[in-house]
């Protein structure tokens, strides 16, 4: 192979690179945003629940950071890609090390998803000129919400910190990730 063919087949990997470094950065952000912008009260009556959820701007909030929460789950699958090429190189073989690692961000994002939607369903039905819909009663203005909260404590944020110790593993031992 000629110094020109080997300095195109290199570019794209670095381009990818590059475009996985951005896409972390980005999730990152975005999940920073969708998780700070919706301070949901807590504690409140029954009253004081329905009187929140009135607001057309904390619906409004509640939509954006669902968004924000989808479009982070995406970016953290074009992350997902570039580490796993990388990843899939230093180990070598069969990937194991690396498959958990993306089957972990993989169920990581399945569940970012469901919290996303649960951040956002009752803003974005609300809301929406095509559905329209009343707002629902204080309990489901209470949990529904709730739903996401513990989707992303329970399972979400478990499975990224499970797959960080295989890649740190690999990471060690092969200095694939400087």
């Amino acid at each position: 192979m000629s110094t020109v063919e080997r300095a195109s087949a290199v570019k794209p990997l670095r381009f990818g690179g590059r475009l996985g470094a951005l896409a972390g950065v980005a999730f990152a952000v975005l999940f920073f945003l969708g998780t700070a912008m919706l301070d949901i009260p807590h504690g409140l009556s029954d009253e004081q629940t329905v009187a929140w959820w009135s607001e057309s701007g904390n619906r409004t909030t509640a939509v954006i950071s669902m968004y924000c929460f989808t479009v982070a789950g995406l970016c953290f699958i074009a992350f997902l890609v570039q580490l796993r090429a990388r990843l899939l190189v230093a180990e070598g073989g069969t990937g194991t090390l690396t498959a958990l690692v993306v089957v972990s961000g993989a169920v990581f994002v399945a569940l970012l998803l469901v919290a996303a939607m649960a951040r956002g369903l009752i803003g974005f039905a609300v809301e929406s000129p095509v559905l329209d819909e009343p707002l629902p009663g204080p309990d489901t203005l209470r949990y529904l919400p709730e739903i996401g909260a513990t989707d992303l404590g329970a399972g979400g944020l478990l499975s990224p910190a499970f797959a960080m110790a295989p890649q740190s593993w690999l990471t060690l031992r092969t200095a694939v990730c400087p």
